[in-house]
């Protein structure tokens, strides 16, 4: 469908039809940002974003190709060129007329925040999500997405408490909507299961303390977010947030030094991503490595540095040997290799 438009720019050159053409590329990006082709998605959208800007377009065309934009570049890791485009939609949505400019304003501007967010821009942040909420009104759509993102930021902060709050908040505006089985929702009971889990700590650090109440529902949340997760269509986007669920059920269990529960449910991860993304995918390092560790607390040292060397070979191989993870990674491999009595260990640590 795209190519058609392109080719009927060669020989018209009416403002309807180059309107028509940007329209086509900005959805063609959105598709490819979906389904994590951030390259394409980025081409194809910043020319959306040239051709509207060539024709004049309405500020509301220039300000959805500029916010697609930044979403693919933040996805992308292209957090100062997100940032723009994040900056120049909210331009382009602040002049349209009033009834136009909600939600599209404020969604622009929660991304923005998202991206401060991860930037550890902290108090620009909670202060644009605090906005955004109060514009959410009785929309319970937009309430269960502006509070599962204040959910997000207080967790940041470790205002887990304050966190939980949020999520249920959230949680209670999505389930009418969205309903129990939607991405949406799923994704805010895991949220909320992981504060109740970082509730839940010892004060030592070393497990949590079991029987309270927020342990269970760390379990009964983390738990639920996995059953219905694994009752999702099969996707990438799905297989990722279901190998997540896993991920952070397997560290309650971890927590809880129900090792045998962990191994599996860490496995399972990794059946799960390596099928959709390859076996190679850096995304499969930080599962190996869990893996690893937890090999090594049921004494299966040999186990745990096969896992230890798969997520170091990911991670030097995306990210290089210097960063940060790879050193990680490659600490506990030493680690390991002193466990099982190598008399090479002491040069793996110098190494690492």
């Amino acid at each position: 469908y795209e190519r058609r438009w392109a080719a009927r720019q060669r020989t018209s050159d009416a403002r309807e039809d180059r309107i028509g053409w940007a329209e086509t590329l900005h959805s063609l990006g959105m598709v490819e940002d979906r389904l994590s082709l951030w390259e394409d998605a980025i081409t194809h959208l910043d020319l959306a974003r040239q051709v509207a800007e060539e024709t004049e377009a309405v500020p509301r065309l220039l300000g959805d190709c500029y916010d697609a934009l930044g979403e693919a570049q933040h996805h992308a890791a292209l957090l100062d060129e997100a940032e723009a485009s994040f900056r120049q939609a909210i331009a382009q949505r602040e002049t349209l007329p009033d009834e136009e400019r909600e939600p599209r304003l404020s969604s622009s501007r929660d991304k923005l925040a998202l991206l401060y967010l991860q930037s550890g821009r902290y108090r620009e942040c909670g202060r644009i999500l605090h906005e955004t909420l109060k514009l959410a009104g009785d929309d319970d759509r937009l309430r269960a997405q502006r509070h599962g993102y204040l959910g997000k930021y207080y967790h940041a902060l470790r205002s887990y408490a304050v966190a939980r709050d949020h999520f249920e908040q959230a949680i209670q505006a999505a389930d009418p909507v969205f309903g129990r089985n939607h991405p949406v929702t799923i994704s805010l009971i895991g949220h909320l299961g992981l504060a109740h889990l970082r509730l839940a700590a010892r004060k030592d650090g070393l497990g949590v303390a079991q029987g309270n109440e927020d342990h269970l529902k760390a379990r009964k949340y983390l738990g639920e977010a996995v059953a219905l997760a694994e009752k999702q269509p099969a996707s990438q986007p799905n297989a990722v947030a279901l190998a997540t669920h896993l991920t952070n059920f397997a560290l309650l269990a971890l927590l809880e030094e129900n090792f045998g529960e962990a191994l599996a449910t860490f496995q399972h991860g990794l059946d799960v991503l390596g099928d959709r993304l390859g076996a190679n995918h850096p995304a499969l390092g930080p599962l190996f490595n869990n893996l690893g560790y937890t090999h090594q607390r049921l004494g299966d040292f040999a186990a745990a540095r096969t896992a230890f060397e798969q997520a170091h070979t990911l991670y030097r191989t995306s990210v290089g040997g210097r960063h940060q993870r790879t050193v990680e990674v490659g600490l506990n491999l030493a680690a390991n290799h002193l466990l099982e009595g190598n008399e090479q260990a002491t040069t793996l640590v110098r190494e690492a």
